[in-house]
């Protein structure tokens, strides 16, 4: 018999597999641009299509997907890092399987999504929140992006980091967890 870690995990796997399918199907026909910088990377499909199109999950702690150098699990937005054309219109998706909001905010590109909380269905399955906000035509440059609200907390905010040279209350997430950056070439 399963212990619900085990389901939990086996879950989270199951999602990770999906995405790794998902993206090694889209490769096929579409080409990749690599990250040209020294942040860790993920690889990026951009599309041959005028429009782009980027979704990026947030897990949860409860997935026990993305463990921090604190050696416990966080939630995360995955990719944290990733690559667009410019001067093409880019759809973005955030597709949330934590049961806690957040913010997904790069104010280099003008943007701010706030990201609900996912959910649980009847069966008590993860039922995900999903936002999608489209990107006018971007020029070239790196941008970075972070949630900035408290959240964490069941981890004492590990992957948010207190901004004491801004407003009080101010959070900032720490890359590869709670923010990353967005490359445009």
């Amino acid at each position: 018999m399963c212990s619900q870690s085990d389901r939990r995990r086996f879950l989270g796997l199951s999602i990770v597999a999906l995405a790794g399918t998902t993206l090694a199907a889209s490769c096929a026909s579409r080409t990749t641009q690599p990250v040209a910088t020294s942040a860790p990377t993920a690889p990026t499909v951009v599309p041959d299509s005028p429009d782009q199109h980027i979704t990026v999950t947030v897990v949860s702690a409860a997935m026990q997907i993305a463990k921090g150098t604190d050696g416990l699990f966080h939630d995360a937005f995955v990719p944290a890092f990733f690559v667009l054309k410019a001067r093409q219109p880019t759809y973005i998706t955030i597709v949330n399987f934590s049961q806690v909001r957040h913010t997904f905010v790069a104010s280099g590109l003008n943007l701010a999504i706030d990201v609900k909380p996912g959910g649980r269905g009847s069966a008590g399955e993860p039922a995900p929140s999903s936002t999608t906000l489209m990107l006018a035509e971007v020029v070239p440059g790196t941008y970075t992006w972070t949630c900035t609200i408290e959240c964490d907390g069941h981890n004492e905010q590990w992957a948010m980091a207190s901004r004491t040279d801004l407003v009080p209350g101010t959070y900032q997430g720490v890359f590869g967890f709670m923010g990353g950056t967005i490359t445009v070439v």
